[in-house]
């Protein structure tokens, strides 16, 4: 099959690699439907790196797939389920995870950074890091289940209520996903952004206002 490979320092490339198989009773393998390209990829690739990875590795972090291959005994997925994959992997046993806090895992690992990930036909992956999607939501979309939960979490942080004003800086993707969210959570949002696209999505998607910062200073509308 053909996957998008992390070459080598600065260089992305297109490489044929053998399809994925179950390695452990826990694993299933996944026909991707769709990928999306994450900063992180940009700065893996960047001259020098700004995020480690390995290479080699098979590339992509934000992937929606359909299940071909699971063990008989694997409860949940089962083949031709469709699903999203959480890219973090944590062994489960350490310290750390037995403590609540997998993100600093001992064996920590991610799809797509230090195991293989989704841009290719196919991913093996763990039974335990899929999660249902409706087969009406859109590939394209579905990809983006992974930052979507990013910001799901930092506005349960955050702690936003009802009719208070929040302010998002920067338009880019997880701006304009907290724009959309904090807004149909009844905030009013404030965006600050120069681009003239962006600063048009975040209005299309419920900014109460979008400020330029070249042209108007933030702190005098806040």
């Amino acid at each position: 099959m053909r996957a998008a490979v992390f070459a080598e320092v600065g260089r992305v490339a297109v490489e044929e690699r053998p399809a994925p198989a179950r390695e452990e009773p826990t694993d299933v393998v996944l026909d991707i439907e769709a990928c999306g390209i994450c900063g992180t990829d940009l700065q893996i690739l960047g001259v020098p790196p700004g995020h480690p990875a390995t290479v080699g590795v098979v590339l992509g972090h934000e992937f929606v797939g359909v299940v071909a291959e699971a063990a008989e005994d694997v409860g949940s997925p089962r083949p031709g389920d469709r699903v999203v994959v959480a890219p973090n992997v944590s062994c489960g046993r350490c310290p750390w995870c037995r403590r609540g806090l997998s993100n600093h895992c001992e064996s920590f690992a991610t799809y797509g950074i230090t195991r293989d990930g989704g841009l290719a036909p196919r991913v093996r992956v763990r039974a335990s890091a899929c999660h249902p999607i409706a087969a009406h939501v859109p590939a394209h979309l579905a990809a983006l289940a992974e930052p979507l939960s990013t910001v799901v979490h930092g506005a349960q942080v955050a702690g936003v209520f009802p009719g208070e004003t929040v302010c998002v800086i920067g338009a880019g993707p997880v701006g304009l996903m907290f724009t959309a969210l904090l807004t149909l959570g009844g905030a009013s949002v404030v965006v600050v952004e120069p681009a003239p696209r962006r600063a048009g999505l975040a209005a299309e998607l419920g900014a109460v206002r979008v400020v330029d910062p070249v042209r108007e200073e933030p702190r005098s509308i806040l």
